[in-house]
């Protein structure tokens, strides 16, 4: 057993990388010490700010996406008591609703179904141009990464593969369906 913090609201995973987010906002970075009873010390806290929702992890790196919109990048710098000074501020949007993350990069999701790839250019103050749309297709309700790609769900159960290639003005031509089957009420991938 690593933890057994019944505050832990979520999980990812990065190769042997762990990280937990507790329903504080408070993120923690697994040491891979084992729980030794009940005491569990093989924790380092990254960030403790309540405003933190949702976690993901990829290719070296840890995302946080606040319920204000804000998405952040760890720099891997841990927590010294309160203070939490290891994010880089990457988006700014309240309409920010889900992130996503691969080895070839960080993806979020709009309420309004818009998609988005993270080009790396981080925020400067509240300028956030560091981003390429490649869907707005108001259907789609999840998005979901994995070494393989980037993948949508739509709300009538459609799943559909990115090729990549972002919009164009208000063509998003990017997309491969690869389901059309309304049972279908999520989708889950896999990191090797």
């Amino acid at each position: 057993m690593l933890d057994n913090n019944p505050a832990t609201i979520d999980i990812v995973a990065d190769g042997t990388r762990l990280y937990q987010l507790h329903n504080t906002g408070a993120i923690w970075r697994s040491t891979g010490a084992a729980c030794s009873g009940n005491s569990c010390p093989g924790w380092t806290q990254l960030d403790n700010n309540p405003h933190a929702k949702a976690l993901a992890a990829a290719g070296g790196q840890l995302y946080q996406r606040h319920d204000t919109g804000a998405i952040w990048r760890s720099t891997g710098v841990a927590c010294t008591g309160n203070s939490c000074p290891g994010w880089t501020m990457l988006d700014n949007n309240p309409a920010a609703r889900e992130i996503a993350a691969n080895v070839g990069g960080l993806f979020q999701r709009h309420a309004d179904g818009k998609i988005w790839r993270f080009t790396g250019q981080v925020c400067s103050g509240n300028s956030c141009p560091g981003w390429t749309m490649l869907d707005n297709n108001g259907a789609t309700v999840q998005i979901e990464a994995a070494t393989s790609g980037l993948y949508q769900r739509h709300g009538n159960g459609r799943i559909w593969r990115s090729t990549g290639a972002a919009c164009s003005g208000n063509s998003c031509p990017g997309w491969v369906m690869l389901d059309n089957n309304p049972a279908t009420s999520t989708i889950v991938t896999a990191q090797p």
